[in-house]
């Protein structure tokens, strides 16, 4: 049998079930790597919203299967840096195996890297590129590239009577202010697009089902007579990065969400890190025209992977 470097966690072919009890081993794993948002323990947590992750380790890597996030199908994907080709080869055909498509998605750079072989397609999967902000930059939207958003902050800046609040995430009156908007959201989405049902209300749910320390969870918010327009929600992930994980506002109240992400820019700043994971766009034209918007630094790229 292999060596298992990931305490608690199975050696392929044999997986698991995503647990809480596997936080701690899966995080120290991931820390030796960058902060690639899908294989950050929270997000993989939250984003479970049917219990079908399933966690495995393969040469050392770190194994995951992930349900799509936009078509629900199953898939395979890996972090790490020993043996690539041959985890990659038999991902891919254990893939087939499982009766699923020949490939491997949300494959890091770092991976990729690593090692690369002629028999392997490495496709560049823009969609899932995960965007990194300059805390510099946000925190004055310095430039002509952000002066959109430095208007739109100063606009609201000018109109409202607000208060930019912190808020506790262990305190039950601040987390029902936050699920509140993010219920009304959810709300007025659904009746705008007809679906039914939204998985970001159950991967909100999930987020509070963590332990959720202040020192490395900030929740910052806007409010307007005391009722909250606008949350948002990071993980600092270690000195240099923080990772964003949900953010929800009024959008009415226009300029709202440029000032929130500058007030999150201001707090990050204080705590003496350099970058924002802003994640991925998963290719809607809205989402990577509002991430695109906030000029960003640079990119964790991701690949998808198949056979030649």
């Amino acid at each position: 049998m292999l060596h298992a470097p990931l305490l608690g966690i199975p050696v392929f072919p044999e997986f698991k079930a995503l647990e809480l009890s596997d936080r701690e081993s899966i995080e120290a794993f991931t820390a030796q790597f960058p902060p690639y948002s899908d294989f950050n323990f929270t997000s993989m947590w939250c984003w479970d919203t049917q219990g079908e992750m399933r966690v495995s380790q393969l040469f050392g890597n770190l194994v995951l299967r992930f349900t799509d996030y936009m078509d629900s199908h199953p898939f395979y994907s890996f972090l790490g840096n020993s043996e690539i080709v041959k985890t990659t080869e038999m991902l891919l055909d254990y893939s087939s195996e499982q009766g699923l498509v020949s490939e491997l998605k949300l494959i890091p750079s770092v991976v990729v890297k690593e090692t690369q072989s002629p028999t392997l397609l490495y496709l560049t999967d823009w969609d899932n590129f995960d965007y990194i902000l300059s805390v510099d930059a946000i925190k004055d939207y310095k430039g002509s590239h952000l002066m959109n958003k430095r208007n739109h902050a100063n606009h609201f800046r000018k109109r409202y009577e607000f208060q930019s609040v912190a808020f506790n995430l262990k305190n039950d009156q601040d987390v029902t202010s936050i699920m509140t908007l993010c219920t009304e959201w959810m709300k007025a989405k659904m009746e705008k697009d007809g679906s039914e049902h939204d998985a970001e209300l159950v991967a909100m749910e999930r987020l509070f089902q963590l332990p959720l320390s202040s020192k490395n969870f900030v929740a910052l918010g806007i409010t307007l007579a005391d009722k909250t327009i606008a949350f948002i929600i990071s993980e600092i992930i270690n000195n240099e990065y923080s990772l964003i994980h949900f953010q929800k506002a009024d959008t009415t109240h226009k300029g709202v969400s440029e000032v929130l992400m500058q007030t999150l820019a201001h707090e990050m700043g204080n705590r003496g890190l350099s970058y924002m994971n802003y994640e991925q766009d998963l290719g809607i034209l809205g989402l990577r025209e509002g991430k695109k918007g906030y000029a960003p630094s640079s990119y964790l790229e991701k690949y998808r992977v198949s056979v030649q």
